[in-house]
């Protein structure tokens, strides 16, 4: 489809500050990608938005080619070969209309495993192409594409909320792949799908390891030695995943990316019991993101450093430091990196048996998410406010909010989870009235 229906408005209406600066980042790397193959997701909520920074890079004459998938394609790849000309050389290609394939009667698993095979086919394209990706649909192309997941080269994120005001200080947000992006990875995958992706991400990495280092092959590495560390972690061996973070530190050349793996093998070494050593990677990772002038990436590694003081038992020095976040996020209109730091607030409380405070911070949380239809978050948060309503006096609305939880969990395909909620269900209705004191969960780390 050409730009065109996206000239539909009367003028350039201006977009939220942080928008504009991320649509500036996209334009920025289409005019640096001309000629260069490279693969790019470009997050939304509101398809009103999606339209207009459309029809903004189409008034730039930066927009290049958009092709909106038809809702029953099949084989996102060969649409587009069919619908491109062999002679066009655009400057980018844009894929509108994801949305429509992932459709609840749709077989999604088939239409991702197939954009997940072609994925070394889009290079014959010598230009940037981007996958306009309703938020929503990101944890689906993480678990299903991994291999097209891995390779991507950026992440632009359109997804807050037209409506909301943006910062005015010119703080630059973050188009890495940063955990506070999203919510589910690794974590969410059966033992069995985590060994079959582990090996086959070590086949890559052993078929690559004697290719001359080049921009792209180099970038694929050190995304699939992260992946794979990522994997490797959530079963159980840190110690390998800490060697393949290392390699992938040493081979990376940018400083954000540098810092997001500095980050990674923080948090491990955190989780081995080596807080000090954590800590001053995470300080060294602010520093870097306080010179990239990277706000979100700073404040979302304060949390990381919150937790630490957790640890140490610094606690107030921890819910300070989640204020600032929340200052930085209220600002930047991040409302899911907003409500996990309300939820991060409300966990100290609840571990500090605050439990009117824990309670207050946990109920924004899931208003929050609830409202952006975060349905991972809506799980994890509502496994932590339920008991405490139920203790509350409202077991009513306590129950229902777990069981909310546990038929998330199971439509995301979290088993355990899913298990422990229900046991955690099963455990309430046998206290009959609601028991004082402290409520009857296992509280996650947020």
């Amino acid at each position: 489809m050409d730009p065109e229906p996206y000239r539909g408005f009367s003028g350039p209406e201006p977009l939220p500050v942080a928008l504009e600066q991320e649509l500036a980042n996209l334009a920025r790397m289409i005019a640096l990608s001309r000629g260069e193959a490279s693969f790019s997701c470009a997050v939304y909520r509101h398809p009103s938005v999606r339209n207009q920074v459309l029809e903004r890079l189409a008034r730039q004459s930066a927009a290049g080619r958009v092709i909106e998938l038809p809702p029953r394609t099949d084989d996102i790849y060969g649409f587009v070969r069919e619908h491109l000309a062999a002679s066009e050389s655009p400057a980018a290609i844009h894929l509108a209309g994801l949305d429509s394939l992932l459709q609840p009667d749709r077989d999604r698993q088939r239409v991702l495993q197939s954009l997940n095979a072609s994925r070394e086919l889009w290079e014959a394209f010598a230009c940037p192409w981007i996958l306009w990706t309703p938020e929503h649909t990101e944890p689906l192309l993480a678990r299903h594409a991994p291999d097209l997941w891995s390779y991507r080269s950026h992440r632009f994120d359109f997804s807050m909320p037209h409506h909301t005001e943006a910062p005015s200080s010119g703080e630059r947000p973050s188009t890495g792949t940063h955990p506070a992006h999203n919510f589910m990875l690794a974590a969410n995958l059966t033992e069995d799908a985590k060994q079959l992706r582990i090996a086959e991400l070590q086949r890559r990495l052993l078929e690559t390891a004697s290719d001359a280092p080049s921009k792209t092959t180099g970038g694929r590495r050190v995304g699939w030695l992260r992946e794979a560390a990522q994997l490797l972690v959530h079963s159980g061996q840190p110690d390998r995943a800490l060697k393949h973070l290392n390699e992938a530190h040493k081979n990376t050349k940018g400083k954000g990316e540098k810092a997001a793996t500095l980050g990674d093998m923080a948090r491990i070494y955190r989780s081995q019991g080596r807080v000090d050593e954590a800590l001053e990677m995470h300080q060294e990772q602010v520093s870097a993101y306080e010179a990239l002038g990277d706000t979100r990436s700073r404040a979302v590694t304060l949390g990381d450093i919150a937790r630490i003081y957790v640890d140490k038992g610094r606690v107030d020095e921890a819910l300070e430091m989640h204020q600032e976040r929340l200052s930085v996020f209220d600002d930047l209109g991040d409302q899911a990196a907003t409500a996990q730091t309300l939820w991060s607030q409300g966990l100290i409380h609840l571990q500090e048996n605050r439990w009117s405070k824990a309670r207050a911070l946990l109920d924004r949380s899931y208003r929050i998410l609830t409202q952006i239809g975060r349905l991972d978050g809506i799980c994890a948060v509502g496994a932590s406010l339920g008991p405490l309503l139920f203790t509350a006096g409202q077991p009513e609305q306590g129950l229902t909010i777990l069981e909310r939880s546990r038929d998330g969990y199971q439509q995301l395909g979290q088993e355990a989870e899913t298990r422990q909620v229900e046991a955690l269900i099963e455990q309430i209705r046998a206290q009959n009235p609601p028991a004082e004191g402290p409520p009857p969960a296992n509280v996650p780390e947020s």
